[in-house]
């Protein structure tokens, strides 16, 4: 294989990652994040919520479902508990 193509393998593979990496600490980042006032914030941390599974992540998005304001962001995370609530039983 040329020099090349193994160059741009390796670049792709390795922003790949990054991306990856960076993602997932961002969304770690953004629990706290559940009550902001910014709505991108909120988003980013309902996405993080989606990939945690136990009682204290539903009892965290009963709350924040009577909370919210935005229509938007209450459906994401009404769906969100459903499929938390799913899994924990």
């Amino acid at each position: 294989m040329a020099k090349r193509a193994k160059m741009t393998i390796a670049g792709f593979l390795g922003g790949a990652a990054l991306g990856t990496l960076l993602s997932s600490m961002i969304q770690h980042n953004s629990r706290r994040e559940l009550f902001s006032g910014r709505p991108f914030r909120r988003y980013m941390a309902l996405t993080y919520m989606r990939t945690r599974s136990d009682v204290e992540t539903a009892r965290l998005l009963h709350e924040y479902v009577r909370w919210e304001s935005n229509v938007t962001l209450k459906k994401r995370a009404q769906r969100i508990l459903r499929g938390v609530e799913a899994r924990v039983a």
